[in-house]
């Protein structure tokens, strides 16, 4: 008797847990974890990789090549009730261990994103030859803080960043 009871527990926890992880629907990411975040993707290839990265949610990338590069930009979550870490210091510890590895950061500086305060902090890095300019957002969310991380090569930056700015009006969280 006490198994036929533990069963539909077990089923119950299994459902729930499954209920909060990250999925795609069409072109749109939407997780419920710690707070919900939607990013509607209309243009580009969308991957849940919750739970398979540390604090990555999911990774996009552009369906069409631009000038046969492919940028890319991932989405992370820090659990954050309370929200104890304020978005500052997580983006200047994000910024801090950028330089540290060899990258150059700018200034951090708000942005209003579909009517929400932002924090942006653009970046380059040189690796083998090339130079890829990134661009880091950092969004409070309910309970989490949510940040995405856009990176293209410099010679397809300007077109590329249009196509990121563009997803991220329409994040929702």
């Amino acid at each position: 008797m006490k198994r036929a009871r533990f069963l539909p527990a077990v089923a119950a926890v299994l459902l729930s847990s499954a209920a909060l992880a990250g999925e795609v629907i069409g072109n749109t990411y939407i997780s419920e974890k710690d707070g919900v975040i939607e990013i509607s993707a209309e243009g580009w290839d969308v991957k849940d990789t919750e739970g398979k990265v540390a604090f990555q949610i999911a990774a996009l990338s552009p369906k069409q090549q631009i000038q046969g590069m492919t940028p890319s930009v991932q989405f992370y979550r820090l659990a954050n009730p309370g929200g104890a870490v304020t978005p500052e210091f997580m983006l200047q510890q994000l910024r801090d261990a950028y330089v540290k590895q060899g990258g150059e950061a700018g200034a951090i500086e708000p942005r209003r994103i579909a009517g929400k305060q932002v924090l942006t902090l653009p970046v380059s890095m040189s690796k083998d030859g090339g130079r890829a300019n990134g661009l880091f957002y950092m969004m409070q969310g309910e309970k989490s803080l949510y940040w995405a991380q856009f990176f293209a090569n410099v010679k397809v930056w300007d077109d590329a960043r249009k196509q990121f700015d563009e997803l991220m009006e329409k994040v929702k969280y």
